[in-house]
């Protein structure tokens, strides 16, 4: 299989859209304008797999599969779990010749429980299964990380994981609190060092080496809340 004309072929009809990019260097010169653009989260993740050499993304939130197309030639398996029944399926036709790419449907956090064991190897999470209305799907609260975290922690692995929207998490609809989230943190992955950057959570084992992407983050941003 032609992997880049395969590629092309999901781009055009998927309802994906070339738009004008916003690099990471050019978002760091802007000072990290919040939400950071698309572009720029799917730079973070390819750079923190470069970084610690990871080849597993698991990703909650499918959404389009935006994500997963960004991030399809850099990882050898990737894992995206969606609430939506209906956009599930809209992702599993667009990615159906793709066997490295598991598409799971339900609940992120009953989805981890059963998912998490069987990774053998280090993983990126991605986790960005909070409810944002339009078509999203909502499930029994809005915000599931603790649920999700919970999973994360039960594995024989330490992960880099990477949890978005930070400005969401004020302690409304579901959501916990930044302050909350660090003892949640403290609580379930004691291991794990809290940083807050660029609108970002990342959440790096303290075994290992501190990311250089997140000290230039931090440096340039001057937004760490750790």
């Amino acid at each position: 299989m032609n992997i880049v004309f395969s590629i092309k072929k999901i781009v055009r009809g998927s309802g994906f859209r070339k738009k004008q990019k916003v690099s990471f260097k050019e978002w760091l010169l802007m000072n990290g304008p919040y939400p950071p653009p698309k572009e720029v989260k799917q730079f973070i993740i390819r750079r923190l797999a470069e970084e610690y050499g990871i080849q597993t993304l698991v990703e909650t939130g499918t959404y389009k599969g935006e994500m997963v197309y960004s991030q399809f030639p850099f990882f050898q398996q990737i894992y995206s779990i969606e609430l939506s029944k209906s956009l599930f399926e809209e992702c599993v036709e667009k990615f159906k010749k793709f066997p490295n790419i598991k598409l799971l449907q339900g609940d992120s956090g009953k989805v981890l429980d059963q998912l998490v064991p069987q990774l053998s190897k280090p993983s990126i999470f991605w986790l960005d299964a909070h409810y944002s209305a339009g078509i999203t799907a909502r499930g029994d609260i809005d915000c599931p990380i603790e649920k999700e975290l919970e999973a994360v922690s039960n594995s024989k692995n330490l992960h880099i994981i990477v949890i978005d929207d930070a400005k969401d998490f004020v302690g409304i609809d579901g959501y916990p609190t930044i302050e909350n989230l660090k003892e949640i943190v403290k609580r379930v992955l004691p291991m794990y060092k809290f940083h807050l950057v660029g609108g970002i959570f990342f959440l790096i084992p303290s075994d290992y080496e501190p990311s250089p992407l997140v000290g230039k983050m931090d440096r340039k941003l001057n937004l760490n809340n750790s």
